[in-house]
């Protein structure tokens, strides 16, 4: 039931900048650019700290990517306020935020940009 939820807010909120998957979540954050090349970073700052370092990762994937693949997640550190990641896809990408508090992981937030 969860993630038939979860599909139903994508969908329904695919337009948005910043996309709210897993309600239970208060993380958000703000990029400095919406465009860059492959090898460059963004860097996402947290308008809500990241307490919990232990369960939580960030990744900058292509936008159809499954929501639960594991790949290109790098962790979050305790009390991050800010972090970097790096592009290694071309095309519609999203910048993932994704939390596991109970073992099983769920993207938590998302934004959208564009890798050349």
């Amino acid at each position: 039931m969860r993630a038939a939820l979860a599909l139903v807010a994508a969908l329904v909120t695919s337009a948005c900048e910043l996309t709210s998957i897993k309600w239970t979540s208060d993380v958000t954050f703000e990029l400095d650019r919406r465009e860059l090349a492959v090898g460059e970073s963004v860097e996402v700052k947290f308008t809500v700290r990241v307490e919990d370092g232990r369960h939580w990762w960030i990744a900058l994937v292509p936008e159809g990517r499954p929501f639960d693949d594991p790949r290109d997640r790098v962790a979050i550190p305790k009390g991050a306020k800010a972090i970097r990641v790096v592009a290694e896809h071309e095309g519609r990408c999203e910048v993932r935020v994704y939390h596991d508090p109970q073992g099983t992981p769920a993207m938590v937030a998302r934004a959208k940009v564009r890798v050349r």
